[in-house]
């Protein structure tokens, strides 16, 4: 199974296609987990939107604005938003290396741009926190096995929605 290197394309695709009639059916089953699909889905979305712009993709201000060039954090942070929109080398595991990114740090000269009075003021490891539990959300509510939880993937029936299911797995995928 590959993994997702377009994870706001790939999410968008599951929204547009929608739930079969028998994924809706499996959603609000008396037997639960009862879940509003297409909800979850546009919060997935959402929380990928997010982190792009808390990482500074989109021609936003954010990390990546920061982030030294000499940082090694920098090819990082790229990978995470090629993950996000596609094209570049788009990392294969956005929670791992956000994780990394936090354990590394950042270097003095990024730390330095993102405390400058020319602003945009940043905390560079807190946002990059935040946009590791973005993606640790999203996570959940697809159903990662390490959360224990019953999400969209277990509710995405295999013969009706496969193509769905394979968009979800592939997203799941990219998020480890």
């Amino acid at each position: 199974m590959p993994a997702s290197t377009n994870l706001i394309a790939d999410i968008t695709s599951v929204i547009t296609n929608g739930p079969s009639s028998v994924t809706t059916a499996n959603a609000i089953a008396p037997a639960g987990p009862i879940t509003d699909y297409p909800g979850m889905t546009k919060s997935i979305l959402l929380h990928f939107q997010e982190a792009l712009v808390l990482l500074g993709g989109a021609d936003q201000d954010g990390i990546k604005q920061d982030v030294n060039g000499s940082d090694t954090n920098l090819s990082l942070i790229n990978g995470v938003i090629s993950a996000l929109t596609g094209g570049g080398s788009p990392s294969a595991h956005v929670i791992t290396d956000m994780a990394t990114i936090i354990s590394n740090g950042f270097n003095a000269a990024s730390l330095a741009n993102a405390i400058a009075a020319a602003g945009p003021i940043i905390d560079l490891l807190g946002s990059s926190g935040l946009v590791r539990n973005k993606f640790r959300e999203a996570a959940f509510m697809l159903g990662s096995s390490s959360a224990g939880n019953d999400g969209i993937i277990y509710l995405t029936d295999s013969s009706t929605d496969s193509t769905n299911l394979t968009l979800l797995e592939n997203i799941l995928l990219t998020l480890s």
